[in-house]
């Protein structure tokens, strides 16, 4: 080894051993002073030295105005993290590989490995580091401000803080990724609004100096904002027992529900990188591993509502659930069903091999039914490969709607008041969350029934009291009829209808029906409303029209309406329409998207139209389904219809 490259590496060495126990001595630097040039460094030096935080060279100074490495910078945060001998050794395990394709050397491996495991880097970062020489032995490539900044944030777990601007005369010169992470940094005190001289410098290296502040104002950050991984003394925590009501991730946070044993409400904790998690065996398992069903003992940071630790004493029990919907295409089902008195509904794939039974007899995805109850075993990847129907389908019965009362606790449900074939009035419980469908199909709200409307009810397995789901048989309002309306907020895209029974001044429904999914006539002629209300400007604003709705005929479910031109004249929308199919129908973060194949102009186009809520003629469709697609001069798109 060249010496001078030799020389180099051990005096690094001895300046990168950055995190010491509580035996470390502590040092008074000779070129840190209280009155010397670096006096307003001397505390935060003095206090992470007596803290064994950082340390000094062998010659016994503390070099301020050297710049840090990329590698020191590591060690000193690992040094604010403060992981426990336990996740270090997990991070060297998890990094094993990481650490040793970039070479990194034995010093700075375990800093390396927990600030992976913790976020403040990345695997990419490291590789792109080690390829641009920051890893080397003796290297003089120096960390900028910007790197050492983000790596910090990320440690601290800060959440990005929305800002417009940053007060520094270089702000446009910051990555604009990363501003909202370093207004976040500002506001713990780590950086100063005002930088140095005004300026930030992201691109600038950091002095060893101008380190130690910041990780000093981290190191008491900390103090006050336990990180979610710190380590914690699990063996005075109360140890839980009870099952799993539900995992579920939000905003990047493992949710925890379970029902611990002798008690009434379930308990929500989180469960972060460092819970540990294990089996009754003491293997470690996964998040991923917890499932409802499964039987826990779980101990819990009173601090931050954390789970130090989780053990898996019981795997999954088969439990029974109710088909709520099922797609056909892609071979998934929805299933409701209840875990330790909390209701949820999931959707679970159908494995291609999966073993299919219905009351015991091999069966096909086609022949399983909604509302079918099936016994299944919750599962991480939402995937059966056993589907067993225990019985086709649960007790059905006609009845009358009387009316409805409001939610009762003791039965997790409301009171539903029907008459039977005979006419003897029944007091019953609608279960909390139940279905309730129209004629088409269509799921609709509880409080859309009205006196008279004829149902057939779905009772629970094993409570002829409780109904699981209604669907409605016949309405109150005929199919066919002449009905009062008055045209209501006529503006482009938001058009509706208010219905009364004619010459009365009854309500039909809620009176509102949008008319964005109903099929309208003038004058006999169908006409499109869904992107232009021109359509309409010849009808008169209140008269008397012909409604058809669906058997059920409540809200929103206004299939047809006729209106008379109030001049008889016809001025239509002269789009050209086609005969389409169905390609897909996507549901996104901002709606639906339907792509169809349709030809036009000889050519075969396939192409995709958005709505905000899926139409309910699309509703009962599916891929390759006809319907029509209306094109405008210029060969785009306006609208759907049904064929």
């Amino acid at each position: 080894m060249n010496k001078k490259v030799k020389k180099a590496a051990v005096v690094a060495m001895s300046a990168v051993i950055l995190m010491q126990s509580s035996a470390v001595m502590a040092k008074s630097f000779p070129d840190v002073t209280k009155s010397g040039q670096y006096g307003w460094a001397y505390e935060y030096v003095d206090e992470m030295s007596n803290k064994g935080v950082i340390t000094g060279y062998e010659d016994g100074t503390f070099k301020p105005g050297n710049n840090v490495t990329y590698l020191e910078t590591l060690k000193l945060i690992s040094g604010v993290i403060n992981p426990s001998k336990t996740e270090i050794s997990e991070a060297l395990e998890t990094y094993k590989s990481v650490l040793s394709e970039n070479s990194v050397p034995e010093w700075a491996k375990e800093a390396v490995a927990v600030c992976l495991k913790r976020g403040a880097t990345n695997e990419s970062e490291v590789k792109m580091a080690a390829k641009s020489g920051m890893i080397e032995v003796g290297t003089n490539k120096r960390i900028d401000r910007m790197t050492i900044s983000v790596y910090l944030a990320r440690a601290l777990e800060l959440e990005p803080k929305t800002v417009t601007s940053l007060k520094y005369k270089d702000a446009s010169s910051i990555n604009k990724d990363f501003v909202n992470l370093i207004a976040a940094l500002i506001d713990t005190g780590v950086l100063h609004e005002d930088g140095r001289d005004g300026y930030f410098d992201p691109d600038k290296p950091v002095r060893r100096s101008e380190v130690a502040k910041m990780i000093k104002i981290a190191y008491d950050y900390v103090a006050k904002n336990p990180l979610s991984g710190s380590a914690i003394d699990t063996s005075n925590l109360k140890a839980e027992k009870g099952d799993v009501v539900s995992i579920t991730e939000i905003n990047n946070k493992n949710h925890l529900v379970f029902k611990a044993d002798g008690e009434t409400k379930a308990k929500a904790v989180i469960v972060t990188s460092s819970t540990k998690i294990t089996d009754k065996k003491n293997n470690t398992l996964k998040v991923t591993d917890i499932v409802e069903g499964q039987t826990i003992t779980v101990k819990v940071n009173p601090n931050n509502n954390e789970a130090a630790e989780v053990v898996i004493e019981e795997d999954t029990k088969a439990i029974e659930g109710t088909i709520t919907g099922i797609n056909t295409s892609k071979e998934t089902l929805e299933i409701k069903y209840t875990v330790n008195g909390i209701s949820q509904t999931k959707v679970y794939d159908v494995d291609s091999n999966a073993k299919i039974t219905i009351d015991g007899k091999t069966a096909r995805f086609r022949d399983i039914e909604r509302d079918h109850i099936i016994e299944f075993h919750p599962n991480a990847k939402m995937t059966l490969s056993e589907v067993k129907i225990l019985t086709k389908s649960n007790k059905k019965a006609d009845y009358e709607f009387v009316d409805m009362g409001k939610e009762d606790a003791l039965w997790n449900g409301r009171s539903l008041s029907v008459k039977d074939k005979s006419g003897r009035s029944v007091s019953l419980v609608l279960e909390s969350g139940a279905y309730v469908y129209n004629s088409n199909g269509k799921r609709i709200d509880p409080e859309d029934l009205r006196k008279g409307d004829q149902l057939k009810l779905t009772f629970a397995s094993r409570n002829d009291q409780l109904v699981t789901r209604i669907d409605i048989v016949d309405n109150y309002y005929s199919a066919n009829t002449n009905v009062d309306y008055e045209l209501r907020n006529f503006s482009l895209g938001s058009v509706s209808v208010k219905l009364w029974e004619k010459g009365t001044n009854d309500l039909i429904g809620d009176g509102a029906y949008s008319l964005l999914n109903t099929d309208v006539y003038v004058d006999g002629e169908k006409v499109r409303i869904d992107r232009d209300t021109y359509n309409l400007k010849n009808v008169a604003d209140t008269g008397t029209a012909k409604a058809v709705f669906s058997k059920s005929g409540l809200r929103g479910d206004l299939e047809e309406i006729y209106f008379t031109s109030k001049e008889g004249s016809k001025d239509y929308n002269n789009d050209e329409r086609v005969v389409g199919q169905i390609k897909d129908i996507v549901k996104s973060r901002y709606g639906y998207d339907v792509e169809v194949e349709y030809t036009y102009n000889r050519y075969t186009v396939t192409r995709s139209y958005s709505y905000d809520k899926l139409p309910l003629f699309l509703e009962n469709l599916s891929r390759n389904d006809k319907l029509y697609v209306y094109i405008d001069k210029n060969g785009n798109i306006t609208g759907l219809s049904s064929y």
